[in-house]
């Protein structure tokens, strides 16, 4: 819930920490950290996503990486620093294939937007 309830995103020091918290406290059982899953049907006011008829299967999660590719990359270098004290796995939501929705489909990679 690091996304919810709040003016801005987290920084990547606030997740490292809760992500460093979270397998600390696991010890080596595996956790699973699940990449924002965001937009459609939870809305986040500093991203000003639109409301969709039907935003389970709408523009969230991994379809909204290319467009805040900024905010996905700083998650993912939290994940991966604290991934060092435990059993960290990573689940990325709704790909069907790396160069659609990771890459976005002739978008920027490097974008931070």
């Amino acid at each position: 819930m690091l996304y919810m309830d709040r003016d801005s995103a987290p920084d990547e020091q606030e997740q490292f920490e809760a992500y460093q918290q979270v397998l600390l406290a696991a010890g080596d059982k595996p956790i699973i950290f699940r990449t924002m899953d965001i937009g459609g049907d939870k809305s986040i006011p500093y991203l000003n996503i639109p409301q969709e008829e039907n935003p389970f299967l709408g523009y969230r999660a991994v379809r909204i990486y290319p467009e805040f590719a900024g905010l996905f990359r700083t998650q993912l270098r939290a994940i991966l620093r604290a991934a060092s004290f435990g059993n960290a796995q990573l689940m990325i939501p709704m790909v069907h294939s790396l160069e659609s929705d990771l890459m976005g489909e002739g978008r920027d990679p490097k974008s931070d937007r």
